[in-house]
């Protein structure tokens, strides 16, 4: 009997435009099985991070550059677009006008509070998927996490980056870190700036950030080598 592949390549088919970036897989997953097993990932810059590793993964883990439980999946890829700019926006409707009180009717206050007005940019993609690669994963465990997933990027309560379906299929190579081309071997994810890398690696640029969850916390932060 022939043995069934380890590696995955995930997909989400998107029904609507993708507002900001698309998220790192394994940080969507750990808020996943957080959330699965009761707990909240709430945390802000002035807490500790949480220890590398300690939410669980239905996927393999690895260590370079001293770095360790770094996750073997790749960051997101989306298809070549043209980026745009669109806006959103909120104010006070006149139609809302009675929820206030009488003597607050006559100005209004369109700078703080509920009242406050806005007018933001949102950069836009216009993609129909998004795809991620994954090395020793559990693909049953993945589908049935991710289904549950019903938009990804920012303003998803707008209606943007909607996920039609989630596709989990079985992938005969690795390429959660590195990749193969013709030019030599191409970086697929965020690592630490180490001699460990491939000495051809290339579609890459070095950087100060973060190499782990979550990928904003400045605890993370180190010199790494990111995709680009």
């Amino acid at each position: 009997m022939s043995r069934e592949p380890r590696h995955v390549r995930v997909t989400a088919w998107l029904s609507s435009q993708l507002a900001g970036d698309p998220p790192m897989l394994d940080a969507l997953l750990e808020d996943l099985m957080a959330r699965h097993h009761g707990q909240l990932l709430r945390i802000d810059r002035g807490q500790r991070a949480p220890e590398p590793g300690s939410i669980h993964l239905p996927m393999l883990r690895g260590a370079i550059g001293g770095v360790s439980m770094i996750p073997r999946c790749s960051s997101p890829i989306v298809q070549t677009s043209t980026l745009r700019h669109e806006h959103f926006a909120k104010r006070i409707g006149v139609e809302n006008a009675d929820m206030l009180r009488d003597d607050s009717r006559l100005v209004v206050a369109v700078g703080n509070s509920w009242t406050k007005s806005y007018r933001l940019p949102l950069v836009v993609r216009n993609v129909d998927r998004v795809v991620w690669f994954c090395g020793g994963s559990k693909r049953d465990t993945l589908y049935s996490l991710l289904r549950r997933v019903p938009a990804i990027g920012k303003k998803r309560s707008q209606g943007f980056g909607r996920v039609a379906r989630w596709q989990v299929e079985w992938c005969d190579h690795d390429y959660s870190w590195f990749a193969p081309s013709a030019g030599g071997t191409v970086l697929m994810r965020p690592l630490p700036a180490c001699d460990e890398l491939p000495k051809d690696l290339v579609g890459c640029r070095p950087d100060f950030a973060a190499c782990l969850s979550p990928y904003w916390h400045p605890d993370r932060f180190q010199k790494v080598m990111i995709p680009c």
